[in-house]
């Protein structure tokens, strides 16, 4: 039985073409690893000449090899890597080169390209549920790359931009509470797959890509923003009541919304439910003890004008959400409101005696009932109560008609601001970075 070449010298080395293939795979382990190849090579290099001149004893150069890269590194690829980057004679075996250009070879394979991953068409039906989706986490401002960096179990997966597949199940259905259907996500599980066939579920991996799929998630264009809207002058008579309302007793509707949302944190959209809207209006500025009276149709009326999202299947008259932030904003905009921008420290010259008009006003007496003093009815369950404590006094009520009057003037002439003045108002404070 004679032997063959290959039997005693061993299999022919990598092809350049085969070798560069297994250098781009171990140049991925060594960027998860954090590894940069000259600096680890100049740490296991010998001192003096060789280390200088970038040379490196074959045996050594093998053994740190080993270290660096453990089993991920065949016994084939490394004896094809000394031999192409072998200097010197031959070793007494005939076979190996008595040294290795280590220093030639960490440049060579720190300069590697990564494998860069086919662009894989996506299905029509999945891109159109992705929109849906991605419309979804624009009303949360969520960021699909940075949440999934929170949600990696491992270093590896973080680095690697992989995940097991029922992690990533747990993390999408953790990020979107209930609105993914469950086809969709096997699908998404599919077109980012990757490793070994999962035999639980024929055509799909163990796997899949989760930094493929939230980049691509987060190119995916946002759905245009909803229609800027356009109040009729009942909605803006309305609105200034409410403007003045609000100034008067200090309230920051975008804030209070925001409040009634759970706070900063948990308020994630600029849209709301239009149930929801029409209950945090009512507790904002319906209360029991309050004076302002909510009216059913308005408030109907202003939900049609800011609506937005789609129509509501129950009631398609109307429309799921509400730009509540939108609206806050036209209200704080329909008119100045001194005294809640004092309230937060945004005026810096107040008014001086005189300025806010005649207390004596016959406008103040008129609108008393509404901002006035306390109702009859108040004052029968609580007792009679000192002027201020309970309703505004005359000179509180005295400048809110001059601020109201004023606001007509310098936004809608004398007859009150118009749609146009607020869309006006609107676009000058967001050219100029302040909004409400």
């Amino acid at each position: 039985m004679g032997f063959t070449t290959e039997a005693v010298l061993g299999p022919p080395p990598l092809t350049p073409e085969q070798l560069f293939v297994q250098m781009q795979r171990l140049r991925a382990y060594a960027v998860n690893k954090k590894l940069d190849m000259t600096d680890a090579f100049d740490e296991y290099a010998g001192s003096g000449y060789e280390k200088n001149i970038g040379i490196m004893d074959t045996q050594r150069f093998k053994s740190v090899m080993g270290i660096l890269f453990g089993g991920e590194l065949t016994g084939h690829t490394l004896q094809s890597i000394c031999m192409y980057y072998g200097t010197g004679g031959l070793d007494a075996g005939g076979v190996d080169h008595v040294s290795v250009l280590w220093k030639k070879f960490s440049i060579d394979f720190d300069n590697v390209p990564l494998f860069q991953e086919p662009e894989m068409p996506v299905d029509p039906e999945l891109m159109a549920a992705l929109r849906a989706m991605r419309s979804e986490a624009t009303h949360k401002r969520l960021d699909m790359t940075d949440a999934f960096e929170e949600y990696s179990g491992t270093l590896q997966e973080k680095n690697t931009g992989i995940m097991s597949k029922n992690r990533f199940r747990s993390t999408m259905g953790t990020l979107f509470r209930g609105r993914l259907n469950q086809d969709v996500l096997n699908a998404i599980c599919i077109h980012y797959g990757v490793g070994d066939p999962d035999p639980r579920e024929r055509g799909s991996f163990t796997k899949v890509r989760w930094k493929r799929f939230a980049i691509d998630f987060d190119n995916i264009p946002p759905p245009p923003p909803p229609p800027l809207p356009d109040p009729s002058p009942e909605i803006v008579e309305a609105m200034r009541g409410m403007n003045v309302y609000a100034n008067l007793n200090g309230i920051d509707l975008a804030n209070d919304f925001e409040e009634y949302m759970g706070g900063k944190d948990k308020c994630s959209s600029d849209l709301m439910p239009r149930a929801k809207f029409c209950s945090a209006l009512g507790v904002l500025l319906g209360r029991a003890t309050s004076l302002y009276q909510l009216d059913w149709g308005m408030l109907d009326a202003i939900c049609a004008c800011y609506a937005a999202g789609e129509r509501d299947a129950r009631d398609p008259k109307y429309h799921t959400h509400v730009q509540w932030r939108e609206f806050a904003g036209d209200v704080n905009r329909i008119q100045p409101m001194p005294y809640l921008d004092g309230l937060q420290g945004m005026v810096h010259a107040y008014p001086q005696v005189g300025a806010c008009g005649d207390p004596h006003d016959t406008d103040a007496a008129r609108i008393r009932p509404v901002y006035g003093t306390t109702p009859t009815c108040c004052a029968a369950s609580f007792g009679t109560m000192p002027s201020g404590a309970a309703g505004f006094s005359d000179a509180q009520a005295a400048g809110a008609v001059a601020a109201a009057r004023a606001g007509k003037k310098a936004m809608g002439g004398g007859g009150g601001a118009s749609a146009a003045a607020i869309k006006s108002t609107r676009s000058t404070q967001r050219s100029t970075g302040r909004v409400s």
